[in-house]
């Protein structure tokens, strides 16, 4: 067996940051068989922040020729931080609310992808004033980015 204590004394080693493959990305977005599989997928984050204390939820869906619309009321919706957290690959605030259906922060933005190229975010938090709005013309390209969220107009 080797002695590794030598290895100890090593000074200013830089730490290992844990990263994420922009392949995993691309993975999530190719996940489904069909397109309503992946519009069930956007359903379902509507579903898991449906408001208890305003019910029915409503969802309304329009399909035309290149463009899918999903516009839900009676839904908590997403604020910036709530959107913060949607734009994080693999983050999850539901991963252990056993009410929730999505578990592992990947569904919703794979769902788009496998959707379509471009997407279009229009959101507000309930009890908040500001409507965010982000747009993206590559949702699909293989690179982590930044987005910034604006308020919208």
């Amino acid at each position: 067996m080797r002695d590794l204590t030598r290895f100890s004394t090593i000074k200013n080693v830089p730490p290992i940051k844990e990263r994420l493959s922009e392949g995993l990305k691309i993975i999530a977005m190719n996940n489904y068989s069909n397109p309503l599989e992946a519009a069930m997928e956007i359903i379902d984050n509507s579903i898991d922040e449906r408001d208890s204390q305003n019910p029915p939820m409503i969802l309304d869906i329009s399909i035309e020729k290149n463009k899918i619309t999903f516009f839900d009321s009676h839904s908590l919706g997403m604020g910036y931080k709530e959107l913060s957290n949607f734009l994080n690959w693999g983050y999850s605030v539901k991963r252990f609310d056993q009410r929730k259906i999505g578990k592992y922060g990947a569904g919703g933005k794979g769902a788009i992808g496998y959707l379509g190229v471009s997407c279009q975010i229009k959101t507000k938090r309930k009890g908040e004033d500001v409507i965010w709005k982000l747009v993206e013309s590559n949702w699909r390209n293989e690179g982590l980015k930044v987005l910034r969220p604006i308020p919208a107009t």
